[in-house]
């Protein structure tokens, strides 16, 4: 038998929570001792017997004390608070029929996620708000902010080259004839160059991540900070989310160009410029300021050079490639 420590009474072996005080038993053990069992306490409360009369109903309150309800005709006592634990007369949790603690507890959970994504998102904008409006003087981060702006950069970089692709494929349709787009080397020009116009894009891509990863080098090796990735993107995402509104800019633009000859084309291609020119320049703001006895000159070059350097490597690569699938349409 268990000995309830809160009011003294007996409980079956295998009782969770005491059946005349609520009180839980789950880390009291069974009494092995021979100590003489408390004389049972008459229960002058009415029991409820569910529609079977196999099972015993009793309401643990909040405070820990049971509360007997009268029954009504149903059988089920009235006013019973709703949420609160039933047992059994072993001390078991007894479901009451109709509910369904797992749907209730689900609910709940997706309503603090949705709470949370709502906070979060709030935050972000804070954070991409300061970055732009002031970005020397924003020092609050909500957390992984700056990989998300590494991650939305990305994704607009790669879609202003895309809507590049679709404006080309589509001026090709336009001034060829159906029986020369039929022919199997004009269909391969078509693609070559579509691919080499989203490799450009990768390319931006390529030095974005060399001065990224270049300066966060610099910064732990050189100047000796042991701030983490994290909060160094946050830093870096800074400077990134102003790059990241003009890119947007670009694309909305992308879409409402007809031609070469729009208006737009040299507004794009200005915006373009400007927004990978942040790219340098926020290399070097996560630098400048930090205090070490390494020479902060020869740090910012090296974050300068070494993406420059990369970048030479990988165009004389894809100017190698394409001018290599020139020679193979002239030969076919």
């Amino acid at each position: 038998m268990k000995i309830c420590p809160n009011c003294g009474k007996e409980n079956q072996d295998t009782a969770k929570f005491c059946v005349y005080c609520g009180f839980s038993l789950a880390n009291v053990a069974a009494a092995t001792s021979n100590v003489e069992p408390s004389k049972p306490v008459e229960d002058n409360h009415p029991v409820q017997e569910n529609l079977s009369n196999e099972k015993r109903y009793s309401d643990v309150t909040g405070d820990g004390y049971v509360n007997h309800n009268e029954p009504n005709e149903s059988g089920f006592s009235e006013g019973r608070p709703a949420g609160k634990a039933n047992f059994d007369h072993q001390g078991y949790e007894y479901q009451q029929p109709g509910t369904n603690h797992a749907t209730a507890h689900s609910s709940a959970v997706n309503s603090d996620a949705t709470v949370q994504y709502k906070s979060y998102f709030m935050d972000y904008l804070s954070y991409l708000k300061n970055s732009i409006v002031n970005p020397v003087d924003t020092q609050e981060f909500p957390k992984y902010a700056g990989f998300v702006s590494l991650v939305i950069y990305v994704i607009l970089v790669l879609g202003f080259f895309k809507v590049g692709v679709t404006k080309w494929e589509s001026y090709v349709h336009s001034v060829g004839s159906s029986e020369e787009l039929m022919m199997s080397a004009v269909k391969t020009i078509i693609s070559d160059v579509s691919g080499g116009i989203m490799k450009i894009g990768w390319l931006f891509v390529l030095m974005f991540a060399a001065y990224f990863i270049v300066s966060f080098a610099v910064r732990k090796v050189f100047q000796k900070d042991e701030i983490t990735i994290v909060h160094f993107a946050d830093e870096f995402g800074v400077y990134l989310n102003i790059s990241a509104m003009l890119m947007a800019v670009n694309v909305l633009l992308s879409l409402t160009v007809t031609s070469s000859d729009s208006p737009f084309a040299s507004v794009m291609l200005f915006l373009f410029i400007i927004s990978q020119s942040i790219i340098s320049i926020a290399a070097i703001m996560t630098l400048v300021n930090v205090k070490s006895k390494f020479n902060k000159f020869y740090a910012v070059l090296i974050s300068q050079l070494v993406p420059v350097v990369i970048m030479l490597f990988a165009t004389n690569s894809l100017i190698a490639a394409f001018v290599e699938k020139i020679q193979n349409w002239v030969n076919s």
